[in-house]
């Protein structure tokens, strides 16, 4: 049955039927802080030319970018749009997860459960995590493991498809160029008998596939005499403040029982499920055995790079525990055949449709939530408004994308087409949604704000808060937008003693807040968003007169 062809499987219908049900449900969600940042960057690189870091500063590989350039030339610029590209992928990630289980166990059942178990999960992170890096790196790494393990031979697939998949993973976060050895290793061990010159050539044609998508990137920099951005943004940034900023504070041993105590509540269906599964997979069989040792030492690396990243953010696990769920699935199933071969034949039969409906109501309850839950019933299948409005519990960056979105909606009501916005805080999704860019390249305040461990601001940093305030002084745009505070953990990064961004603007932009102060006025406040328009002898455009609201 696993060398059959997938469609030609009634099971796998079944489960695209299921899974996607729950990924449907994440066409609801509005736009996070990493996914608005992201998709304004393209917007900013597809309609004025200027690519990332010489258009929109921020501390992401390039990797990301080319993905959200890609969702924004096929769907264009919209919430919907971005997260029909990331349904479209997700799905295609099941199908893959349904193959490669069947494939390592030999069961559609054990496709079926991981794979479900996958597309709940997916949807349980809500609308910050779903459409994250790690979901698109977890993509490509699905695609080489199903490359590698086709079987049907040749360069290509087994050597030139997975590198170029891993090394583009690479350009997304570096921490997962560690998926190179782990191929690297499959691809020597396997190596044919007659042929053993073959491995070497296999392997280098793979090493220099990992290579090429950043060499691409490299050139296309290069061409655009744009290196030093380059440098600046993702290997100088991210070396001497990211990297080394925040932390919880605790020991080593403190840190590990954290880790441990942490992926072992997150996804407790999962992971106990994954346990059998890796016994049955690995430790009792010997058909697909080093297939599977490869998908485990990639679920290994993913936990390698999540804890190297040391941000613990719960979206950086989704490779982990996505390459968990097919040794998930296979330990479910295999548990199930025992059951069954202990029960007889006719209780027996009963008992894969039971064990669906179970695995389905436990990750339900455990893998999830309530808030979610609470999403999916009453803003789900409804007007995306009302869905991009709703914020259940205490999703701190639900209520900032909420306030994000009716904040541009009011700007959408009384701009004209020639103003000009600012927005002075964490992420842009007003100016993304509103197709306006701002008058600084640096889309969000926090990243210069950010400090090493030793709290001292860099020079550089300091240089950079003096290019955004000149940029926006000289701008004067018609409409000041303040956000007082943002979301998540990240104020532990900032050089501020309270979360507060209105504090920020005062402390470390004093010029920028003599300026807002002497020519802006408060016109409303939407959330933590405060909204000031221009006052102080403004010329009027030339033929808007009679034409404002």
């Amino acid at each position: 049955m696993a060398e059959d062809k997938i469609w030609r499987d009634k099971v796998f219908w079944l489960t695209l039927l299921v899974a996607a049900f729950f990924l449907f449900l994440t066409l609801w969600f509005n736009l996070g802080m990493d996914q608005a940042i992201c998709c304004y960057s393209a917007w900013v690189w597809k309609r004025y030319h200027l690519a990332p870091y010489v258009g929109v500063w921020d501390l992401s590989f390039p990797g990301i970018f080319i993905i959200h350039r890609v969702a924004l030339e096929i769907f264009g610029p919209s919430i919907v749009g971005f997260r029909i590209f990331d349904f479209l992928v997700q799905l295609s990630s099941i199908s893959m997860i349904f193959a490669l289980t069947r494939k390592l166990s030999g069961s559609s059942l054990a496709g079926f459960l991981a794979a479900v178990l996958y597309g709940i999960y997916y949807y349980g992170l809500a609308n910050m995590g779903a459409g994250q890096r790690e979901a698109f790196i977890f993509w490509l790494i699905l695609a080489s493991l199903s490359a590698i393990f086709s079987g049907k031979g040749g360069i290509y697939l087994e050597a030139i498809l997975p590198g170029l998949m891993l090394g583009f993973a690479f350009t997304i976060k570096p921490f997962y160029g560690l998926c190179w050895a782990a191929a690297g290793l499959f691809i020597w061990l396997t190596r044919p008998c007659p042929t053993p010159e073959r491995p070497e050539l296999k392997l280098t044609v793979f090493s220099l596939a990992c290579l090429a998508p950043s060499a691409a990137i490299f050139c296309y920099y290069g061409s655009i005499h744009q290196l030093r951005a380059l440098y600046d943004e993702i290997i100088w940034f991210n070396f001497a403040i990211y990297s080394r900023g925040g932390g919880l504070g605790l020991s080593r041993p403190e840190m590990a029982w954290y880790v441990i105590r942490k992926i072992v509540s997150e996804q407790p269906l999962i992971f106990f499920a994954s346990l059998p599964g890796i016994y049955a997979l690995i430790l009792s069989r010997h058909g697909e055995r080093r297939k599977s040792l490869l998908a485990l030492a990639m679920a290994l690396v993913t936990l390698v790079a999540y804890l190297l990243q040391g941000k613990y953010f719960r979206y950086h696990l989704i490779p982990f525990w996505g390459i968990l769920a097919i040794f998930s699935g296979a330990g479910l199933s295999w548990t199930a055949e025992k059951v069954s071969g202990l029960a007889g034949r006719r209780p027996g039969r009963f008992l894969h449709p039971a064990l669906g409906i179970f695995v389905i109501a436990a990750m339900l309850a455990t893998g999830i939530d309530g808030d979610m839950r609470k999403f999916a019933v009453k803003s789900c299948f409804r007007n995306l408004d009302h869905a991009y409005l709703s914020v259940l519990g205490t999703h701190a960056d639900g209520h900032m994308a909420a306030n994000q979105y009716l904040a541009a909606k009011y700007l959408e009501r009384v701009m004209r087409p020639e103003d000009q916005i600012e927005f002075f805080g964490p992420y842009p999704l007003i100016p993304y949604l509103l197709e306006k860019k701002l008058p600084s390249r640096f889309c969000c305040v926090q990243h210069l704000l950010f400090l090493p461990r030793d709290g001292r601001i860099r020079p550089r940093q300091k240089q950079w808060i003096s290019e955004y305030s000149s940029d926006v002084i000289q701008a004067r745009p018609r409409f000041f937008l303040l956000s007082d505070n943002f979301p998540g953990q990240h104020s532990r990064f900032l050089n501020l003693s309270a979360r507060s961004l209105k504090l920020a603007l005062k402390e470390q932009f004093p010029q920028l807040q003599r300026f807002l102060d002497e020519n802006y006025q408060r016109i409303g406040v939407i959330g933590a968003i405060e909204i000031y328009e221009w006052i102080k002898d403004r010329p009027e455009p030339a033929g808007s007169r009679g034409g404002s609201e």
